[in-house]
C-alpha cells in the first residue's frame, strides 16, 4: 500500500488539494476534490481518490506547495519518506545506486521528477540523500541495538535457569546494561570437576532473520582470545529461537588475519 502511494499522480493531486484548500478556505475535501475534477484537464486526471487516502494517513502538513516545483517536491518526498518508510527510503544510506536497484518505475518517476537523480548532483540533492540516509542510518542502528539488547534479554533468562538446574548458587550480571566497553555482556558462572565455580564471560550476539549473522569487533574478539576458557559466545536466531553456544576455539575459524599494514576491525560471520 505505501508504495502506491509513490506516484507522481497521487503527489501531484495532494498538492492540487493543499492549493485549492489555501485558496478556499472552508471548502469540504469532497467539493474541493469535484471542482479539481471538473478544473482544467491538467488538474483532472490526478488521482485525488489515493492523495486523500495519503493525506489522512501521513497528515496534510507533509505536502510543500511553496516554491518551485523542485522544492515542492523534493520537501514533500522528503517528509513522505520519513513518516511512510518505504523500502527504498530504509536503504538510501546504502547510495543512489542501491535505491535504483528497488525502487519502481513510479518511485523512480518521482525522485526523477524531483530532480534526485540528476548527475552531477546539486549541493541541495546531496543534502537531500545525505538528512535521508542519515534518519534511516540512525534508525538501523536503533534496530540493532534493540536486536541486540534482546539476545542478552534471553540470555539472562537462559543463564538464570541454567545456574539454577546445575546447583550453582549465583545470579548472572547483565554487564553490558552498565558497561558496554567490558568487552563481553553477561557474566556467569560454570562449575569445574572440582566442583569450584569460576567466572563465564558471555558474548551475546543475536540474529533477526536467517541464515544467522552477526558483527563481532576486534576488541570483543581480543578479550575472548585472552582467556578462551572463561569465554563463551551465544547466538541467538530470533527468527527461529534458536541458541548456538559456541567456544572461542568454535568461533577461531571464522576470525581474519592482520596483513601488511591492515588491521581488522570487525568481521561479519554467517553461521549455516
Amino acid at each position: 500500500m505505501v508504495d502506491a502511494f509513490f506516484r507522481i499522480s497521487v503527489i501531484d493531486g495532494a498538492l492540487g488539494l493543499c492549493r485549492h484548500r489555501k485558496e478556499y478556505p472552508g471548502t469540504p475535501i469532497s467539493d474541493a476534490v469535484r471542482q479539481l475534477q471538473n478544473g482544467p484537464a491538467y488538474l483532472a486526471g490526478y488521482d485525488y481518490r489515493r492523495a486523500v487516502e495519503l493525506a489522512d494517513q501521513v497528515g496534510w502538513d507533509a505536502f510543500t506547495f511553496e516554491g518551485a516545483r523542485y522544492t515542492q517536491l523534493r520537501v514533500t518526498l522528503k517528509e513522505l519518506a520519513l513518516r511512510l518508510k518505504p523500502f527504498w527510503a530504509r536503504v538510501s544510506h546504502l547510495g543512489r545506486n542501491r535505491v535504483l536497484q528497488v525502487v519502481s518505475g513510479d518511485q523512480r518517476q518521482c525522485l526523477e521528477f524531483a530532480g534526485l537523480l540528476e548527475t552531477p548532483p546539486s549541493d541541495e540533492v546531496v543534502t537531500w540523500w545525505d538528512e535521508i540516509g542519515a534518519f534511516f542510518r540512525a534508525e538501523e542502528e536503533q534496530r540493532n541495538v534493540e536486536i541486540g539488547r534482546e539476545g542478552e534479554r534471553r540470555t539472562m533468562e537462559y543463564e538464570t535457569k541454567r545456574l539454577k538446574s546445575e546447583g550453582i548458587p549465583k545470579q548472572p550480571l547483565w554487564i553490558a546494561l552498565d558497561d558496554n566497553r567490558a568487552g563481553y555482556d553477561v557474566l556467569s558462572f560454570q562449575k569445574l570437576s572440582t566442583s569450584q565455580i569460576e567466572d563465564l564471560r558471555i558474548e551475546v550476539k543475536a540474529s533477526s532473520y536467517s541464515p544467522t549473522h552477526f558483527i563481532l569487533t576486534r576488541p570483543e574478539w581480543d578479550e575472548a582470545s585472552r582467556q578462551p576458557d572463561l569465554h563463551l559466545f551465544h547466538i541467538w536466531n530470533l527468527e527461529t529461537e534458536e541458541l548456538l553456544r559456541l567456544s572461542v576455539e568454535d568461533m577461531a575459524p571464522h576470525m581474519p588475519l592482520d596483513n601488511g599494514n591492515g588491521l581488522w576491525r570487525e568481521v561479519r560471520v554467517t553461521l549455516p
